[in-house]
């Protein structure tokens, strides 16, 4: 039995940008794609999944009830990943109240945390060191 490669997780967004824009043109243009490699890439997507994900219907598409189901799963996990991506962008230690685990042995975190603390001391940061 053959094994199946790793999935690219760049064909899951491809998927997912297809999937609310209904079109292979517009996700190209909002991808900064071709419509080739959008195709390309919802065609090997297909491969990966083993079932058909959209339809042609008149000029545009429709997804499948295979593509519903795993839109409706891959959605909130999606944003979920771009939120965590764009808070590092606009992170700011001044005025963040992140708290921050650091999981290390005694000795590393002995070492660690009075110098951690002294930089944080103006910061509304937490860090909590764990072993």
């Amino acid at each position: 039995m053959p094994t199946r490669k790793p999935l690219d997780l760049n064909l899951l967004r491809v998927f997912m940008v297809v999937y609310r824009t209904r079109s292979f043109t517009q996700a190209a243009q909002e991808l900064d794609l071709t419509q080739s490699s959008v195709s390309n890439a919802i065609s090997r997507f297909r491969a990966w999944v083993g079932e058909s994900l959209f339809n042609r219907v008149g000029r545009g598409i429709e997804p499948t009830s295979v593509a519903r189901e795993m839109y409706r799963k891959f959605e909130q996990p999606m944003a979920d990943i771009e939120t965590v991506l764009l808070g590092f962008e606009h992170f700011d230690p001044n005025t963040s109240q992140r708290r921050f685990y650091v999981y290390a042995n005694e000795s590393v975190i002995e070492a660690l945390q009075s110098g951690v603390q002294a930089l944080l001391q103006t910061a509304d940061i937490e860090v909590i060191f764990r072993e």
